[in-house]
């Protein structure tokens, strides 16, 4: 579930970043990108600090306004938690994938698009998005393959539980 979540948020950050209504393009691209060059023990880590039931900044805003601090890591929560943290480290990655390939879009199809009084939404729709399926084909595939290789944020996190419940198979293998 995580996946086309992450895929389709990248593709809205590339989309707005390809339109040309951002300010500070560089920095908003190192910006998403980031994430990604930080490798994902130490992302863990920081994640792990910030999910702290006892001593994190969200147990203490929860402490601050009378609330019990949530447990991001107990049975129901613990795959979200992953996910976000997942979606935080690879949305940048992904973002540039497409920004690439909306880079190499056929401009004149675009403009043609204008002419003939196409407004944004069926521009994306009906030229750029297919336009995209080789991208989009890619980065899936590259994703999946990520889903399988995520035995260490699991395993710095969580050792695969509570209750076995982030156990994957290269935890058996491990």
């Amino acid at each position: 579930f995580q996946v086309p979540i992450m895929l389709g948020f990248a593709l809205l950050l590339a989309l707005v970043l390809d339109s040309g209504v951002v300010w500070f393009r560089s920095a908003f691209r190192l910006g998403f990108f980031l994430p990604y060059a930080v490798p994902s023990v130490v992302g863990t880590l920081v994640w792990g600090y910030l999910y702290g039931q006892d001593f994190g900044p969200i147990a203490q805003l929860a402490e601050r306004f009378g609330l019990q601090a949530p447990n991001f890591l107990s049975d129901s929560l613990v795959l979200g938690s992953l996910a976000n943290i997942v979606t935080w480290q690879f949305t940048g990655y992904n973002m540039l994938l497409y920004y690439a390939g909306l880079q190499n879009l056929p401009r004149d199809q675009l403009d043609a698009a204008g002419i003939d009084g196409a407004g944004k939404r069926a521009t994306i729709r009906h030229i750029v998005i297919p336009s995209l399926y080789p991208v989009i084909g890619t980065a899936i595939l590259l994703n999946v393959i990520g889903g399988l290789r995520v035995f260490d944020l699991i395993y710095v996190m969580t050792r695969g539980g509570p209750n076995r419940s982030t156990e994957v198979l290269a935890t058996y293998m491990y």
